[in-house]
């Protein structure tokens, strides 16, 4: 169901079409055709006429009762008038204070020391192999080694840059490496 008061009103004027009114306001052509149909109301939840409905009454130099039914103005309303009425305004954003505005440039503490112990973790890995013990050794009779961790992988992290290794698996191969220096000793 179209609004025929809308239709005829835009009909009646010097714009004659909806799309030419459209372009006179600098409305999108959807926007202004969407009033015509019978459901959208040109008055929002607060009573205040909306803003493009405010601008299309002035362009057809008509009131709002004579555009829409008394079904869609159902309530008292009011047009903003002025810049100081809120007309053109809007809200006020609030800056935010950044999350890492604040944060120093060198990494946190635990961090810093979490890579200083891995560092030196690697760094008494790589003596055990240099003083004789292979990777493969360390598995031999060992029936709780954690899944996924191998001979193979272990001898990756004697490179230069080693990959990512999981904590548990690097602290393992450090208990079994110490048991068996301790067994040799």
């Amino acid at each position: 169901m179209r609004n025929k008061r809308y239709d005829q009103a835009i009909a009646d004027s010097a714009f004659g079409s909806i799309s030419r009114l459209a372009e006179h306001l600098g409305l999108s052509y959807r926007n202004v055709e969407s009033y015509a149909k019978d459901g959208r109301r040109p008055v929002d939840r607060k009573g205040i006429v909306k803003y493009d409905i405010a601008a299309i009454c002035e362009a057809l130099d008509c009131s709002l009762e004579d555009l829409f039914p008394e079904e869609q103005i159902d309530r008292p309303y009011r047009v903003r008038e002025s810049y100081a009425d809120g007309y053109g305004q809007r809200k006020k954003k609030t800056p935010r204070k950044s999350a890492g505005a604040d944060k120093p440039k060198a990494p946190p503490r635990r961090k810093a020391e979490k890579i200083r112990k891995r560092e030196a973790d690697l760094a008494e890995l790589r003596g055990y192999f240099e003083s004789g013990l292979l990777p493969s050794r360390i598995f031999v009779d060992a029936e709780d080694a954690p899944e996924g961790l191998n001979p193979r992988a272990v001898g990756l992290w004697l490179s230069p840059k080693p990959p990512k290794i999981p904590a548990k698996h690097l602290a393992y191969v450090l208990k079994r490496c110490r048991e068996m220096a301790d067994q040799n000793g």
